[in-house]
């Protein structure tokens, strides 16, 4: 199953700079820019989870000295976006 992985994710909100991330790791990983054709999914959808990654990243910063909540929030800094079948 092909994954982009994007690493810090939590820093980045426009629609522009996840595509061009996403693009240059895709290029670098699999020789190809055409994400959506690689992953077999939607911009849409890519936008999607990449949001509900930051959303939980931030809900969960502030209770992080709670052992879960900790082991959470450092999951969601980092989103991979992976292929659809």
């Amino acid at each position: 199953m092909k994954n982009l992985h994007v690493k810090d994710s939590y820093n980045i909100w426009s629609y522009k700079e996840m595509q061009i991330g996403l693009s240059m790791i895709s290029v670098q990983t699999y020789d190809t820019s055409e994400v959506e054709k690689l992953l077999n999914r939607s911009w849409t959808s890519i936008y999607i989870e990449w949001y509900l990654h930051n959303i939980g990243y931030y809900i969960t910063r502030p209770f992080i000295c709670f052992l879960f909540i900790s082991r959470l929030n450092i999951r969601l800094r980092d989103v991979d976006i992976n292929e659809h079948k």
